[in-house]
């Protein structure tokens, strides 16, 4: 099943410039295939896949930049305040440390409604989560929250909502290789898009060989207030429990900062957004951060308006 109908341009594709490599994911094989009608689940999710408001930024249905009360650090670009139907970039692949297996750390595209009466939200990408999948690999993600709602949301498959259509990858498989500090770098491409026709929302990612794989669609009925996106955001995610009463060293991105650049810091480029008229465009992005002494966020130059450098190693001494 793929959608009925598609944007004009087609998702980012790796900056070849930039000397990086797409990271491959495992497709289910030929003496693995799935029979017809039927689709691959990972059965290592321990925790039910719940998730919370503490998992989504901005979570406060005031249209401000108000985060809420939350235990998630962010650091990343942020447009809004316009009609999104969808977005798309390249994100490169690390295997950030986490502290304590009950952090996580990942990197992300989260698309917001905070304009009616409850938050709705959908983001994909890639995560280490040791408490979801039961162990620190990286892993692809997707997930989709109503906040104050009954049936709040969650990860994966892990609850009724998400509806898989891909026979080749299972949600939450392994990333590999990723990204070396100074060394190779490694990368996913994948969009979100509004299917016109359905209002359906689909997550797509693009192969190595440039083919694209719809891996599913968040269903238009499980929301309340998701016909558009006002918000968009690109970057990472860390959760901070502050275990012993200090600030986490669980790593976001490489766990280097945004200043030590290319190879060193975690990247997201070709950030790209998609207008009602079913195109593309480069938005107007704000870099934006929790805390920049534990993690920050810097564009890469007027050159690169689509791109910009994220990260942090957490606790360190101004970081406490």
């Amino acid at each position: 099943m793929s959608p009925s109908s598609y944007p004009k341009a087609a998702s980012p594709e790796t900056e070849n410039s930039r000397d990086v490599k797409v990271a491959s994911f495992q497709l289910w094989n030929n003496f693995e295939k799935c029979p017809n009608g039927t689709i691959p689940i990972l059965r290592t999710q321990r925790n039910g896949g719940k998730i919370s408001p503490n998992a989504y930024p901005f979570t406060v249905n005031d249209n401000s930049d108000n985060y809420g009360d939350q235990t998630a650090e962010y650091a990343g670009a942020i447009t809004k305040n316009f009609a999104f139907y969808g977005a798309s970039s390249e994100s490169y692949i690390w295997n950030p440390q986490v502290q304590v297996s009950t952090e996580y750390s990942g990197a992300g595209t989260w698309l917001l409604s905070n304009r009616g009466a409850v938050v709705n939200g959908i983001a994909a990408g890639w995560i280490v989560n040791p408490v979801l999948y039961g162990d620190t690999k990286t892993r692809i993600f997707i997930s989709w929250i109503i906040v104050d709602s009954k049936t709040p949301g969650c990860y994966d498959l892990s609850c009724p909502g998400f509806v898989q259509t891909s026979s080749d990858i299972p949600l939450g498989t392994v990333l590999t290789p990723v990204s070396e500090y100074d060394g190779n770098q490694y990368a996913i491409n994948y969009s979100i898009h509004k299917d016109n026709n359905t209002g359906n929302w689909w997550f797509t990612l693009l192969t190595a060989l440039k083919n694209e794989i719809h891996v599913g669609y968040w269903p238009a009925s499980i929301f309340t207030s998701l016909s558009v996106a006002n918000r968009v955001l690109w970057g990472g995610q860390v959760s901070n429990l502050k275990t012993g009463g200090e600030h986490t060293s669980t790593q976001m991105g490489s766990g280097h900062f945004p200043k030590e650049g290319d190879k060193k810091a975690a990247y997201f480029g070709s950030v790209r957004v998609l207008f009602s008229d079913g195109t593309y465009g480069t938005p107007l992005v704000d870099p934006f951060r929790d805390h920049a002494a534990c993690y920050d966020s810097d564009m890469v130059g007027s050159y690169h308006p689509d791109s910009f450098y994220f990260g942090g190693p957490g606790r360190n001494p101004t970081c406490i």
